[in-house]
Order: structure tokens, then C-alpha cells, then sequence
């Protein structure tokens, strides 16, 4: 951060706030997205409410209208019947799509969406058995109903034409009495009274003489069709159910009333999932607008602080001060302004150092305008010491010839000792190699006298072997014994004489040892010498050139002496003209206010 420039670092503030409204901008989509998604679920879960909500009408419409509608008994369509199916189907996608869906992965919605599914299935399918059986129970004309009464009808008509009894005629309407009063109040009790009166119908028709055997047999069987199917009837209502907690009804009404309890369980679920989106969403964008805040601040601080401690001050302040050393006006800055660090005390630091400059160049002006008139008159000092020196240059010229012609002499003498060296070197380098020879000699004979020491030795022990044998042969062996003796004797000489050349070859080869050496710590010493006088030689010649280029030299400072002589007069001139820029110099100066 700190080898950042000033531009930088404000792009880098700008790019974190624009990367910080970046992230809040991509979560606040996503969570928006997220909560907008959460808000269709929830429609959706309230549109399943409002399906099972129109599923309960088109029951109630279906009970109240069409179980008393012809035309539903005639072709058995029923419009809310239809509409009871699409329903059921769209809320069976519905379901599907709740379960389906990303955002509802909650176990307890999922078991309750499983439910509503399975009971929604089970209310349709009970529903569907409770239009069908009342399309059996059937409605005046139709169904068990229709059958009944035309069965009833019938008995009348038979009735009417046979002159019947009123007792019977009395039984008759008593048993249709009874079946009003269920059909209209649905209570058993009227069965058990519809069979009584049943029986006692019976008992009358068979009691009566008025009426045929032909027609007897009629109305019996027209009274026991008329009986069964009123229990037809009656087992249908029994199994649709006489009240709404009993038979097929009883199980509607539980499967719709756990539907709907559900259903508002889902609902408030994704409620409380939606507002807690909403909690996260809220509170994580605080979160990003609040980190966003911090750090454009605490970065906002960091810059303005870093670019605060690079001006060392006020910008106000170090344009006023710099304005002031543009205009020249040095004399107030110095004085009661200070500085730690930045720009600021930069400037007032070269203020400062520029009034100590422009004080020595002042200062300087006057000195060199005084050194400008010292050089005039020193100037024409120089020029009548030139001509001395000119004068003194002519003696030492001719003093240099002479020597010149004694290093030439020297230079000589040098080469003939060289020569004379080098045939010294060569004459003893000779004598060394002969003296090499000699050891090599000296060191060969010591070889062969150590191998003729070695057969003296051999020599005496093989005739002291041989007088061993003489001994061992008697008289025979004395002569060779005694051949033996003398060849021992020969043997010691010959060791003898052996050791005393040995001796003598040690003592010649140790002296021509030491004369060896001394020939090599001579002739390096010959040598050195003969390059100390090529060096004096050398050392000579250099001398000799170098005395007649100090007389060129000292031809040359001549020369030189008699430029000097007139350089004097134009470094006068000079130093008038340079007294004169020192003014004007000085004129320059006077635009600097100084505080002295």
C-alpha cells in the first residue's frame, strides 16, 4: 500500500466501492430472486388453499342442487362434478410442484404436501362414491327412489280399482307417511316403523276378500319390490351416511378438514420461510452496505491521512508558501512555519537552504569582485616572472646536455659488465653439468662395489661350506680344504677392499654433492646479476630519454613562460569583464527577499 501512488490509491478506493456495490447489487438479485421465488410458493400454497376452498362449494352446490336435479339422475353429468375433477387435477400439480421445488426442501412441508396429496385423493374419491350412490338412491323417477314410487303408485292404482278396505287404504298411506318422514329427516327410527307397517300391510292383504287372488298376488309383489327398494334406499343413505360424521360423509369430512388445517400449516411454514429470507436478505445487505462503508472509510482515512502526511500540511498552506518562493519572497516563510515531514517541510527546507545559498552568493559576488582586482595586479606579477623565468630556464638547459652525456657513458660501461656475466653464467652452468656427471658416475661404481661385496660375502660362506665337506671326507678332502682356506682369505680381501672403495666413493660423491649446490646457488646469482646490469642499462637508456625530454621541456616552458607573459595581460583584461558579470550577478541576486 505504501509503494502506491496517491492516483492509485483513489482508484483503489473507487474500485472496492464499486466491487462492494457490485457484491450488495448480485446479492440483492439473488435474495430478491430468491424471495420473489419464496412469494410464488407462497401463492402457490394459498392457490391450493382456494382450490380445496372451490372443491368444498362444488360439494356443497353438488349436495344442495344437483341431488335434486333431474337432469344429473337422467344423464348423470353434473357440472360441478366436472368441475370437482379439474380441480382435484390442478391441485394434484400444484402439490407436485411445491414438492418439486428447490426452496421447499423443509421435511415437515414435504410430509404435510404428501398428506394434502394422499387426502385430496381420498376426498375426490370418496366424493366421487357419495354422487354416485346418490345417482342409485336416485330422485323421483329415478334410481331406487323412482322404482319405489312406481312400485307404490301401482299398489295404489290396484287399490283404487278393487274397492280395497279403508284399513288397508289406512296402512297404505301410513307406510308412505313413514317413508316421507325418513326420506325428509333421515332417522332409522322411520325404517324400523316402515317395516312394521310393512308387516301389517301384509297381514291386511291377505285378510282382505275384497280384492282378487290375481290382484292379491300383484300387490304383493309390487309391495315387496316397493319394500326393497326403500331398504335400498335406506342402505345407500346408511352407507353416504344419514349426517355429515357418518358413512361416506363422515370420511369426506375427515379427509377435507385435515386437507384444510394442512393446508394453513403449509402457508403459515412458508410464511415464516419468507420472512426469514427476507431477515437474511436485510440482513446481510446491511452487513455488505455496512463492510462497504467501513472500508471506503477507513480507506477514504488512509488516503486522506497518506496524502495529508505528503504535503506535511494544509494544501492552502504549501500553495501560499510555494506562491511566495515563485514571487522571491523568502523572508516570512522561514519564521514561524515548521514542518515534520511531507512537501511541506520540503519546501521550507529548500526556503531555507535557498536563503543560505542565495546569502553565499552574495556574499561570493563581493569576494570575487575583490579576487578580480587581487588578479589583475597578480597578473602583472606573473608576467615579470616570466621573464625571470625565462632566463633561468636557459641554464638549466644547458646543465641537462651534461647529463645526458654522462648517462650515455654509463649506459656503455652497463652492457660490456652484461656481456662479461653472461660468459661467467655459461662457464660455470658447464662445470655444473660435469660435477652432475661425476655423482652420476660416483653412484654407479658404489652399485658394482655393493655387488662385488655381495660375492666376497657369497664367496666366504661357500668355502666355509667347502671345508665343512673337506673335514667330513678325511684325507681325501685335505687338499681341497686347504684351497678352501685360501679362497676364504681371497673372499675377506676382496670384502676388505670393497668397503675401503665404498668409503672413498661416499667421501668423492658428498663433495661433489656440495659442489653441485654451490654451482646452483651461484649460477641464479650470475644471473641476477646480469639482469641487475640489463636493468642499470635499461634504468640508463630510460634516464637518457628522459633528460632530453626535460630539455624539450624546459625548450618548451620557454615557450610557454613567454605565452605566460602575455596570457598575463589578457587575464587583466578578463578579470575586469568578470567584475563586471559579478555585478550584474549581483543585480540578479537582489530578486530574493531575504529575512536578514
Amino acid at each position: 500500500m505504501a509503494s502506491l501512488s496517491v492516483k492509485q490509491k483513489l482508484y483503489l478506493l473507487l474500485t472496492i466501492t464499486l466491487l462492494v456495490l457490485l457484491i450488495t447489487g448480485i446479492f440483492s438479485f439473488k435474495y430478491l430472486h430468491k424471495v420473489n421465488n419464496l412469494g410464488e410458493i407462497h401463492d402457490k400454497a394459498l392457490e391450493v388453499e382456494i382450490n380445496v376452498l372451490k372443491l368444498r362449494k362444488n360439494e356443497k352446490d353438488f349436495l344442495v342442487r344437483d341431488v335434486i336435479n333431474p337432469q344429473y339422475f337422467e344423464t348423470g353429468e353434473s357440472t360441478y362434478l366436472t368441475s370437482f375433477s379439474k380441480i382435484t387435477k390442478s391441485l394434484d400439480e400444484l402439490v407436485l410442484e411445491l414438492k418439486s421445488s428447490e426452496l421447499v426442501k423443509d421435511p415437515m412441508i414435504q410430509l404435510e404436501l404428501d398428506s394434502i396429496k394422499s387426502h385430496i385423493k381420498l376426498y375426490e374419491s370418496e366424493f366421487i362414491s357419495i354422487s354416485q350412490k346418490i345417482r342409485n338412491k336416485g330422485f323421483k323417477d329415478w334410481g331406487h327412489i323412482g322404482e319405489m314410487r312406481n312400485a307404490i303408485h301401482e299398489v295404489d292404482n290396484i287399490m283404487n280399482q278393487t274397492n280395497a278396505s279403508d284399513r288397508l287404504h289406512v296402512s297404505l298411506l301410513t307406510l308412505r307417511k313413514h317413508e316421507k318422514d325418513y326420506l325428509l329427516r333421515m332417522d332409522p327410527k322411520y325404517i324400523q316403523k316402515f317395516d312394521d307397517e310393512i308387516n301389517n300391510l301384509f297381514a291386511l292383504l291377505k285378510k282382505d276378500l275384497r280384492i282378487s287372488r290375481v290382484d292379491k298376488a300383484n300387490m304383493v309383489l309390487l309391495v315387496e319390490n316397493y319394500n326393497k327398494t326403500f331398504h335400498q334406499v335406506t342402505l345407500e343413505d346408511e352407507k353416504i351416511g344419514r349426517s355429515e360424521n357418518e358413512g361416506l360423509m363422515g370420511d369426506l369430512r375427515t379427509a377435507v378438514h385435515y386437507v384444510e388445517p394442512s393446508v394453513n400449516k403449509i402457508i403459515k411454514l412458508m410464511k415464516v420461510h419468507t420472512d426469514q429470507s427476507i431477515r437474511n436478505a436485510i440482513f446481510i445487505l446491511v452487513l455488505l452496505i455496512l463492510s462497504g462503508l467501513v472500508v471506503s472509510t477507513f480507506l477514504g482515512i488512509f488516503i486522506i491521512k497518506n496524502v495529508y502526511s505528503i504535503l506535511g500540511g494544509e494544501p492552502a498552506k504549501v500553495a501560499e508558501i510555494a506562491d511566495k518562493i515563485a514571487q522571491g519572497d523568502l523572508s516570512t516563510i522561514s519564521t514561524g512555519e515548521s514542518a515534520d515531514k511531507g512537501i511541506l517541510k520540503s519546501v521550507l527546507d529548500m526556503s531555507s537552504k535557498l536563503q543560505t545559498i542565495i546569502s553565499e552568493v552574495i556574499e561570493s559576488v563581493d569576494n570575487f569582485v575583490s579576487a578580480s582586482n587581487q588578479m589583475s595586479s597578480t597578473s602583472e606579477q606573473i608576467s615579470e616572472g616570466a621573464n625571470e623565468q625565462a632566463s633561468s630556464l636557459e641554464e638549466i638547459s644547458s646543465t641537462m646536455e651534461e647529463i645526458t652525456s654522462n648517462i650515455e657513458n654509463n649506459t656503455s660501461n652497463a652492457h660490456q659488465t652484461e656481456e662479461v656475466s653472461k660468459e661467467a653464467n655459461s662457464t660455470i652452468s658447464l662445470v655444473a653439468d660435469k660435477v652432475h656427471k661425476a655423482l652420476s658416475a660416483n653412484q654407479e661404481i658404489a652399485e658394482k662395489i655393493n655387488v662385488i661385496n655381495a660375492i666376497a660375502v657369497q664367496t666366504n660362506i661357500l668355502a666355509l661350506n667347502a671345508s665343512v665337506e673337506a673335514a667330513r671326507a678325511g684325507e681325501h678332502g685335505k687338499g681341497f680344504a686347504v684351497v678352501a682356506q685360501e679362497v676364504r682369505k681371497l673372499a675377506e680381501i676382496s670384502k676388505s677392499a670393497a668397503d675401503e672403495i665404498v668409503g672413498l666413493t661416499q667421501s668423492s660423491f658428498m663433495l661433489s654433492k656440495e659442489a653441485e649446490k654451490a654451482m646452483e646457488l651461484t649460477i641464479p646469482k650470475i644471473g641476477q646479476t646480469s639482469q641487475l646490469v640489463q636493468e642499470i642499462a635499461d634504468s640508463s637508456i630510460e634516464q637518457s630519454n628522459g633528460a632530453m625530454q626535460v630539455n624539450n621541456a624546459i625548450q618548451q616552458l620557454n615557450g610557454v613562460t613567454q605565452q605566460n607573459a602575455s596570457a598575463s595581460e589578457e587575464l587583466a583584461a578578463t578579470a575586469e569583464e568578470m567584475a563586471s558579470q559579478a555585478e550584474n550577478l549581483r543585480q540578479s541576486v537582489r530578486f530574493f527577499k531575504l529575512s536578514n
